[in-house]
C-alpha cells in the first residue's frame, strides 16, 4: 500500500456507512492500493462497521472535547504507517478514475507540497456559496507532514480554522501549496454537524494571533485518550 485515507466523524453513522459502502465498490485491484483510516471523534454511541472488502482501521477518541477535529485527523496521521496521506472530510466520495490516477501518479509528487484538489457540489456552510476547493480535503506526504506541520489543538473545542491555519505553519517549515488542474477528486455530499455551536470568533481570533506569533509548529499532539475499536485487512 501507498496511500492512508483520513476521515472523521461524529454521530452520524450513516454517513460513515455510505463512505464505506462506497469505497468499497471500487476496483479489486484499487482497494488493495489504500486504507481506510476512520476516526470517531467522540460520538454519543459507538457504532461497529463492517468492511470485508476495505482495509480499514476504526479508532475511537474516549475524551468529550468538542469541535476535536484538529485531534481526530491528528490521531489518523499518527496511526498511519504509509508514505502518503489523503486527509478529507466523511461526506466526500472519491471520484473511482480520478483517484486511480492520483494513485499511479504518486511517485512523481513533491514531498515539500500539500496538494489540494478540486470538489464537486460543495457549498460552503459558513459562507452559504458554492467554492471549487475545500480547505480541508488535501495530500501529503506523511513523514514531511509529521515533521513540518501537524494539525493545532489548541483550536479544539471551539468551531473552524484549524484547517485554515494549518497551511501557514506548513509554508513557514519550507513547504508549499499545489492545486492539481482541473481534476475533480470528490463529490461532496453536503452534510454538516448541526448540534454543537458553530461560531468561528473564538477560532478566528486564536488563528490571528497565532499567525502574528510567528506560526510555530504545534506540539503537545493527541490531547485525549483514545482507543482501537477494530481492524480490518484485506
Amino acid at each position: 500500500m501507498h496511500l492512508s485515507l483520513i476521515t472523521h466523524y461524529y454521530n452520524n453513522t450513516q454517513k460513515v456507512g455510505e463512505l464505506i459502502d462506497h469505497l468499497s465498490s471500487f476496483s479489486e485491484d484499487l482497494r488493495k492500493r489504500f486504507e481506510l483510516l476512520l476516526i470517531d471523534d467522540n460520538s454519543e454511541e459507538l457504532a461497529q462497521f463492517n468492511s470485508p472488502r476495505l482495509n480499514l482501521k476504526h479508532y475511537r477518541i474516549e475524551s468529550p472535547i468538542n469541535w476535536n477535529q484538529a485531534g481526530s485527523r491528528n490521531l489518523g496521521v499518527m496511526m498511519s504507517t504509509n508514505p502518503w496521506l489523503l486527509l478529507f472530510d466523511v461526506d466526500q466520495f472519491l471520484i473511482e478514475n480520478a483517484f486511480s490516477g492520483l494513485l499511479n501518479s504518486l511517485h512523481n509528487l513533491e514531498t515539500s507540497t500539500i496538494y489540494y484538489f478540486k470538489v464537486d457540489n460543495f457549498i460552503d456552510s459558513n459562507l452559504n456559496q458554492p467554492l471549487t476547493v475545500h480547505p480541508n480535503s488535501f495530500l501529503a506526504q506523511s513523514q514531511r507532514f509529521k515533521e513540518w506541520a501537524m494539525y493545532d489543538e489548541d483550536f479544539a473545542g471551539n468551531y473552524g480554522y484549524e484547517d485554515l491555519y494549518l497551511p501557514y505553519v506548513w509554508e513557514k517549515s519550507g513547504g508549499n501549496r499545489k492545486l492539481v488542474g482541473d481534476t475533480v477528486l470528490f463529490n461532496d455530499k453536503g452534510f454538516k454537524t448541526t448540534n454543537l455551536n458553530r461560531s468561528l470568533d473564538i477560532n478566528k481570533a486564536l488563528a490571528q494571533r497565532k499567525i502574528l506569533e510567528g506560526c510555530r509548529r504545534p506540539t503537545h499532539l493527541l490531547r485525549f485518550n483514545w482507543s482501537l475499536v477494530s481492524e480490518h485487512k484485506i
